[in-house]
């Protein structure tokens, strides 16, 4: 069996943007979210630019209605609010209605917790509970609770080509038949770990990324998420032919989609 897959939703958080229209504005008026490092806690403060998303934690936590007491890093925190925005663009009600996967990619993973309280679980056996946080497969088992998916969750993790290939496998995965239904992306927050590494490589800059300049300085890392939905082509044409025998408007979500399906195919 071989689907046509449609992208019916999509949702990123980005330092330009905590949704995806926000994005495409700063995007289309050529705001860059470059900035010195306000939230992020690191000695490199004040030396370096990055592309540091405005929202802390706890603000991130209250967004989602999420119990103060959790567990949850960053890296998931982003995917979570990444994640709602595409399942909620896609129109889906019922997100366990049909076969539904998750296929989620990081690579920093838990890194911005645990190497925070790394030297702190002797002595504060309540910071315990972020230990199993560290794990990159912790952040896709997270967003997807939050969502209710039940089905499929997987975790791609191969450094700047992790979101590429959650999607190339999303897309096999309804191509034969597997699922009907994948949200695909990555999400990864800013870390000690991945600031010092790219520091040691002496590739960060004090200004703003000039790839093509030749004084060029360095890179700017940033922290972002985002996730699309895919679908076959044939679920598409179900909620259709609902509509259709309701007598209703398609979806506004979806709307463009159904009625340039082909354009929307990958």
């Amino acid at each position: 069996m071989s689907q046509k897959i449609a992208i019916t939703g999509m949702g990123i958080i980005s330092s330009i943007g905590n949704n995806v229209e926000e994005n495409f504005i700063s995007l289309t008026s050529g705001k860059h979210g470059i900035s010195d490092i306000q939230l992020f806690e690191t000695r490199h403060t004040g030396n370096i630019k990055t592309g540091e998303i405005k929202l802390s934690n706890e603000e991130l936590v209250q967004k989602l209605q999420l119990n103060e007491d959790n567990n949850v890093t960053r890296t998931a925190l982003l995917g979570m609010v990444a994640a709602k925005e595409a399942v909620e663009s896609a129109g889906i009600s019922d997100i366990n209605g049909y076969k539904t996967g998750l296929i989620s990619s990081t690579s920093v993973g838990g890194m911005d917790i645990t190497e925070k309280y790394f030297y702190s679980y002797e002595d504060f056996p309540e910071k315990q509970k972020y230990i199993d946080s560290h794990d990159a497969g912790n952040s896709s088992l997270a967003i997807a609770d939050y969502l209710g998916l039940k089905g499929m969750v997987s975790t791609i993790s191969t450094a700047c080509s992790s979101a590429a290939n959650a999607i190339m496998i999303g897309a096999k995965l309804i191509k034969n038949g597997v699922l009907d239904r994948v949200i695909v992306g990555g999400t990864d927050s800013l870390s000690k770990f991945t600031l010092n590494g790219f520091s040691t490589l002496m590739i960060l800059t004090d200004a703003y990324n000039t790839p093509f300049d030749n004084d060029r300085k360095g890179l700017n890392l940033g922290e972002a998420a985002a996730f699309l939905v895919l679908e076959s082509d044939e679920l598409v044409k179900k909620y259709s032919a609902i509509f259709q025998a309701m007598e209703m408007p398609t979806m506004p979500t979806i709307k463009p989609l159904l009625r340039k399906t082909d354009k929307a195919l990958i």
